[in-house]
């Protein structure tokens, strides 16, 4: 059995759902993106832009105004 991917980097273009970006560490697991350099009880989902909510889309875009 292959052992958990324990990879973790960090780039611009992660959002959580509120829209807010993230800049700290990202991990997979489960095929998705997620916070943190492991993941824990704690790690929150990340979303690409296209991927957020209509609202939180609004929120990026307003502030790169």
């Amino acid at each position: 059995m292959k052992p958990a991917n324990k990879q973790s980097w960090k780039s611009k273009g992660h959002y959580l759902k509120d829209g807010t970006e993230w800049s700290g560490h990202q991990h997979a697991h489960r095929g998705r993106v997620m916070t943190g350099k492991t993941h824990t009880a704690s790690s929150k989902t990340l979303y690409h832009f296209m991927d957020l909510p209509s609202e939180a889309k609004k929120k990026v875009l307003s502030k790169k105004k």
